[in-house]
């Protein structure tokens, strides 16, 4: 018995919460088993990729029958954004960015060669906290509909909050410390909602 908001923070987030729907449904054959168990789990996948967002709208399992275990909108959240360099060149009204950015001058080289608006974080730790700062808003908005949905079909005032994220830089590293404070920030009992962490450390001497 239970409420569970599962949450992946990106490409490594997006990779857990694939492989959990997988075993789900092996299981249970459904990625929704509360029906047998008591269970309510609803997932989001939060990232800064548009190619890695709209992927998940087809994922499917291994073998011959290919089960559906793909994301619906309610469990998408897109980070991307089109003014990123602009920002970053306007600390005057975006203070907040401009406290972790650094210098928007060693930038330039970064914008020039990629397209900030499809691979996004691209590795980048700085880059994931700027690309979510904007949108935490939306975020908590997001994930208080969701929470709100899985207590009123429980009937039960509680949800624990799973937030999965590797730590080598991009989206899931730059976000998931703001992530984590923002969801303590509205739900501060912490027995009732209670917040897990599960983190990839980058590999060993890896650059």
């Amino acid at each position: 018995m239970g409420n569970y908001l599962l949450i992946g923070l990106g490409g490594t987030g997006g990779k857990v919460l694939k492989s959990f729907r997988k075993t789900l449904y092996e299981e249970f054959r459904s990625t929704n088993p509360a029906v047998d168990t008591g269970v309510q789990i609803k997932s989001l996948y939060v990232d800064s990729s548009r190619a890695d967002l709209a992927g998940s709208e087809s994922w499917r399992t291994q073998g011959d029958i290919g089960a559906d275990i793909s994301l619906d909108e309610e469990s998408r959240f897109s980070i991307t954004t089109n003014n990123l360099a602009q920002r970053l060149n306007d600390p005057e009204h975006n203070p907040i960015t401009h406290r972790y950015i650094g210098n928007p001058a060693y930038w330039g080289d970064i914008f020039s060669s990629m397209n900030i608006s499809e691979t996004a974080g691209g590795q980048m730790r700085r880059l994931g906290v700027a690309l979510f700062e904007p949108r935490a808003a939306s975020f908590m908005e997001h994930v208080t509909r969701m929470t709100k949905s899985l207590e009123e079909k429980s009937n039960q005032a509680q949800v624990a909050f799973h937030v999965f994220a590797g730590l080598a830089g991009g989206t899931g590293s730059g976000s998931f410390l703001h992530v984590i404070a923002q969801l303590r920030a509205l739900y501060r009992e912490s027995q009732q909602y209670p917040i897990y962490l599960y983190l990839l450390l980058p590999e060993p001497n890896s650059p």
